[in-house]
């Protein structure tokens, strides 16, 4: 055998191809459902107990202003008392009314508050899905900017940038413009405070 014929057991191994990993990948659906669904599901609880805290509310209310009107006599005598399923009596002593007034007014204010806790408890809920949903989308798009500001399908070429450039400088130049442009910063300003 000539030398430098036989092949050698530790020959150099080709190179691995290393796959470019894709920058941004999309939502799959088990990260939509789970981030969306939750914050929707929390949002919907919270709303809910929003409605009964100012049902609850609004029931004391007009509970403590028929009281009022019943102790200074703006409320004819007698009065229609439940008796049990639609079953009424009439009662003409005031003080029996006012007690069981007073008593259905404790209860809806012991109820309100049990709702007015489960309703703090459910905004942190909510404001906590909410920050969960945003540390995502941080994660998410932190390192990428969008190359253009332009809608989609909307990319300007270079000379329509330089002519938009122009226009504007032009406008900056020109007081009375700038006048106007102040006028309508003001009043945005305006409305925009008006919506808050």
């Amino acid at each position: 055998m000539a030398k430098g014929n036989r092949k050698r057991s530790n020959q150099d191994k080709p190179k691995a191809v290393v796959v470019k990993d894709i920058e941004l990948r999309p939502i799959t659906q088990q990260e939509a459902q789970q981030l969306f669904q939750g914050i929707i599901n929390v949002s919907n609880q919270y709303a809910q107990l929003r409605k009964q805290y100012e049902e609850y509310t609004a029931i004391i209310e007009s509970l403590k202003h028929r009281r009022e009107d019943l102790a200074k006599g703006k409320i004819p005598m007698p009065i229609q008392m439940p008796l049990g399923k639609n079953k009424y009596y009439m009662e003409n002593d005031k003080q029996v009314i006012l007690k069981e007034l007073d008593d259905e007014i404790r209860i809806l204010t012991n109820a309100l508050k049990g709702v007015q806790g489960q309703l703090q408890n459910h905004k942190d809920a909510y404001v906590e899905s909410g920050l969960a949903l945003r540390e995502f989308c941080d994660r998410k798009f932190r390192r990428f900017k969008p190359n253009n500001v332009y809608a989609k399908g909307c990319s300007p070429r270079k000379e329509e940038k330089v002519l938009f450039e122009g226009e504007l400088d032009e406008m900056l130049k020109d007081e009375e413009k700038m006048k106007e442009f102040k006028e309508a910063k003001e009043k945005a300003v305006k409305e925009n405070d008006k919506q808050e």
